[in-house]
């Protein structure tokens, strides 16, 4: 367990740590008490080579100048440390000159103040770096958790789009049908269902986009040529405007009915059609 970790457990509310690097003892002292008046927990380093001395995980943003007289630049510093720590950084000089910009422009900053700017700059760029930091972390952890879902899952899962183009597909969806999940993500619905053409696969679209999930027993096509029964779950959703839906799918045995794929269940309503134009249409996930 870290400090940080420590320090948010223990404590209703915490000073973040800010690592501030600046090499003139008169600015560093005054930006140290303008930070700490605002309620930040600021640990000081005077070259480049300090910087890389005192920076651990319990760091929450790094406020690096670029000219440190003696010694390696804070662009280096700022490289060698971001090699190792995944912390934000902003570069904070009073140069503005072209080829100076152009040396941190290969670096993953939050921000380039540039100093006598004023306290309020300076506050908001720190502050709005530490609440960019936040939500990428946020993005990144909910993107894993999705990873997981999918790799892990024993079903097969499928996300496809409103003209029926599979998007992300994981090894159970595949294996499940026989093909390389690369191959899947070329593929569309029509590809794998030949009862359903891109017409009709609009046509359901169009009928069930009211539906937030649907679910039914139906038959998917292995490569092989051999028909799969499967149970079926279609999940509707939006995502950023557009419409999406989750085709989450289990291979049913005699006992669970696979005697009768096609039965479906949606919204109270089943039934087991005989022909193609009656058949109630799923995702083949």
């Amino acid at each position: 367990m870290t400090l940080k970790t420590v320090r948010s457990i223990c404590c209703m509310e915490f000073s973040q740590r800010i690592l501030l690097v600046e090499d003139q003892a008169l600015i560093a002292l005054t930006e140290k008490r303008l930070l700490q008046k605002h309620g930040f927990e600021v640990v000081l380093a005077n070259t480049g080579e300090q910087a890389i001395e005192a920076v651990d995980a319990n760091i929450d943003l790094i406020l690096m100048d670029i000219d440190l007289g003696a010694g390696i630049d804070g662009t280096v510093a700022a490289e060698r440390i971001l090699a190792q720590y995944n912390i934000p950084l902003v570069f904070l000089s009073s140069h503005t000159e072209p080829e100076i910009v152009q040396k941190t422009e290969g670096i993953t900053a939050y921000g380039y103040i540039v100093k006598n700017t004023g306290d309020t700059v300076l506050l908001a760029g720190i502050r709005m770096a530490l609440k960019l930091y936040e939500s990428e972390k946020a993005v990144e952890h909910n993107e894993r958790l999705y990873r997981t879902l999918m790799e892990n899952s024993i079903d097969g899962v499928k996300l496809i789009n409103s003209e029926g183009r599979i998007l992300n597909a994981n090894q159970a969806a595949a294996d499940m049908i026989g093909y390389t999940r690369e191959e899947l993500l070329t593929m569309s619905i029509p590809d794998l269902d030949p009862d359903y053409s891109r017409e009709r696969f609009m046509s359901y679209w169009n009928d069930k986009k009211s539906l937030s999930s649907s679910y039914l027993r139906t038959t998917h096509r292995h490569r092989a040529g051999h028909l799969i029964p499967v149970q079926v779950n279609v999940i509707r959703f939006e995502l950023d405007g557009e419409q999406l839906m989750f085709g989450i799918s289990r291979e049913l045995g005699e006992s669970n009915g696979a005697e009768t794929p096609g039965t479906a269940g949606s919204t109270g309503t089943t039934g087991t059609p005989e022909t193609p134009e009656d058949k109630e249409f799923v995702t083949p996930c």
